[in-house]
């Protein structure tokens, strides 16, 4: 290799590096300083009795009750909380289902097409997700990470902040996987606000 090829490199990484596409997630693209908005998935007021059967997917409501709650209380609402106090764009999607009342809110974008023609109005390019659940509705649904991804979004669940559902035919390892090698990894409550302040 020539010394122009050695140099030509080096200052490839270093103008890299200074615009902050390094990553810390195998998956990761890039993430940090760019416009961001964080949008919280399904955090429901209740769990969905029309189509969660309390004999037959008595877990489910355990897993609300034992797990959801607590999440809920002592991650979800502090990042609420947290992103308002920063002027951080937040978006709610409701699946259909009424949102918990804490939220208060404020904007609701259930379709994709509107998602993403909301995000290029305002020049967002980094959607951070919350909500529930990391393994199906975070994933599939199309203000989802796979279409928003599809559409150019640079996509990344803020881990602690979201739940699997348990006993479905995508687990949490699975989604974890997808996530962290299809898209723009994960982060926690704690990273997003290094990379905010």
């Amino acid at each position: 290799m020539t010394i122009i090829k050695k140099l030509c490199i080096c200052i490839l990484l270093l103008v890299l590096f200074s615009l902050n596409i390094g990553c810390t997630n195998v998956g990761a693209i890039h993430w940090g300083k760019e416009p961001m908005a964080i949008l919280f998935m399904d955090v429901w007021a209740s769990p969905p009795t029309d189509i969660w059967n309390v004999t037959k997917n008595w877990y489910w409501y355990e897993w609300w009750e034992y797990k959801l709650v607590p999440n809920f209380k002592t991650k979800v609402l502090p990042l609420l909380e947290y992103a308002r106090a920063n002027n951080i764009e937040v978006i709610f999607t409701t699946g259909g289902y009424e949102l918990a009342p804490e939220l208060n809110a404020d904007l609701i974008i259930d379709s994709g097409t509107q998602l993403d023609n909301y995000l290029k109005r305002r020049g967002i390019t980094t959607i951070y997700y919350a909500g529930y659940a990391s393994n199906l509705c975070i994933l599939i649904r199309d203000t989802g990470m796979r279409t928003m991804d599809y559409l150019g979004y640079n996509v990344i669940l803020i881990e602690d902040c979201s739940l699997s559902v348990p006993r479905t035919s995508y687990s949490y390892e699975e989604a974890m996987y997808e996530i962290n090698t299809k898209y723009g990894g994960t982060i926690t409550f704690a990273e997003l606000k290094q990379l905010v302040e």
